[in-house]
């Protein structure tokens, strides 16, 4: 406990200390322990450098959630960023793909299509990103899994546009899948 409190006020004393370009390399490197700090930073009152190196560390604690599938935990980060800074949009783009991932959880088609409509609200803050067409593809998928034209556009889109080298093997093994499946049953009908 001690020990806890010591490293907490050395790294409290450190970041009013720094300078403001390593606020960015904190909010990377030690995203966690910048967020046990902030509620006491903010009543302090924020340098620009540091409001958005704050917003970085939520960002890279909700995204770490968000990936282990902690959905309620990553909507908490996404939104603390967002109250510390409401014109992030990367911020607004991970509150929507979470918040879509929380419906799709549900496996209610009505919010199955809601959880859509929240994808196709992202694309809108990041347009290079193709996680947010990943997620539809899956979403038409739990839909209905016949419907191989949009389920396999959505993938295509993914694939054309930014994705981690997991998601994106993960996006052309699923298109693979889907492929077979439509051969499968088209062979099947003949």
């Amino acid at each position: 406990m001690r020990d806890n409190l010591l490293s907490n006020l050395f790294f409290i004393t450190t970041l009013f200390n720094c300078s403001s370009t390593n606020y960015s390399k904190i909010a990377d490197e030690n995203p966690k322990h910048l967020v046990e700090s902030q509620d006491s930073l903010i009543q302090k009152g924020l340098s620009s450098e540091l409001q958005k190196a704050l917003v970085k560390a939520n960002i890279n604690l909700g995204v770490f959630e968000l990936k282990n599938q902690s959905y309620d935990t990553a909507l908490s980060y996404f939104q603390k960023s967002k109250s510390i800074s409401d014109e992030d949009s990367l911020t607004d783009f991970y509150i929507l793909l979470t918040e879509g991932k929380l419906l799709c959880e549900t496996g209610k088609k009505k919010h199955l299509w809601a959880a859509i409509q929240k994808y196709n609200r992202a694309t809108q803050f990041n347009p290079n990103s193709g996680l947010p067409f990943y997620f539809i593809g899956i979403s038409y998928q739990r839909i209905d899994n016949t419907d191989f034209d949009l389920i396999k556009e959505s993938l295509q889109k993914a694939l054309l546009l930014s994705l981690d080298e997991r998601t994106r093997k993960k996006t052309r093994n699923m298109l693979s899948t889907v492929n077979k499946r439509e051969k499968r049953l088209k062979d099947f009908w003949k």
